[in-house]
């Protein structure tokens, strides 16, 4: 009697028909299916793309606004030729808290005290020259006779006593160089301080810019 030779459990296994074959699926039970990572991938809001659009909020946002605002800042700007005096008017200074009479100036939320050195008279009003002692600014200021409504950035409770205003800085001593900056608005008699918005800045030199003047043919 020839004695069977011994086969593996998977031999057998291998030898068993094809229609009798089973599929036998193992799954640990410490680690519990978490579904098919192909569904994530499908999705909108991936983890990628969420980590990617936190991030674009978080980092890229504030870097675009900086970008932004220095471009605006860089950006060359052409003074109004009213608010630089004629080759034949005369500097005055008869009376100047009379004909000049702006305290103040409220740019960008913050409050600048000037002083007037001269003053001169121009057919648009008063264009009064002055200083801003803290940082050594020059610059100069137009202020006309009509009264108009208050610019947005001036209090509601001037209505009725407030005029048109511009002005523009040369010669900062803000991080040591020279700029002209303009900017408009209007001036409250009740406070007498001026409310403005800057307009643009153009950068030059504050020694030629403390004589520069304009031929009246080219206002």
């Amino acid at each position: 009697m020839k004695q069977k030779s011994k086969r593996s459990i998977s031999d057998y296994f291998l030898s068993l028909p094809t229609k009798k074959r089973a599929t036998i699926y193992c799954a640990d039970s410490n680690n519990p299916d978490k579904g098919d990572p192909a569904d994530d991938e499908t999705s909108l809001f991936t983890t990628k793309r969420s980590l990617l659009g936190v991030w674009m909020c978080v980092g890229l946002v504030p870097l675009l606004l900086q970008a932004r605002s220095y471009i605006k800042f860089m950006t060359p700007h052409k003074i109004t030729q009213d608010l630089i005096p004629p080759i034949e008017f005369q500097a005055e200074t008869a009376d100047r808290e009379e004909h000049c009479p702006v305290e103040g100036l409220m740019v960008a939320g913050a409050w600048w005290n000037i002083e007037v050195t001269h003053y001169y008279t121009a057919p648009e009003g008063k264009l009064c020259h002055f200083v801003v002692p803290q940082y050594n600014i020059h610059g100069a200021y137009l202020l006309e006779t009509v009264r108009v409504a208050p610019s947005s950035t001036t209090p509601a409770s001037c209505s009725g006593e407030s005029y048109p205003f511009q002005h523009y800085f040369y010669h900062g001593s803000i991080g040591y160089y020279a700029f002209y900056e303009e900017a408009s608005g209007t001036y409250c008699s009740i406070d007498q301080t001026a409310y403005v918005e800057v307009n643009g800045l153009v950068d030059t030199f504050g020694r030629t810019a403390n004589s520069t003047t304009r031929s009246s043919r080219s206002a």
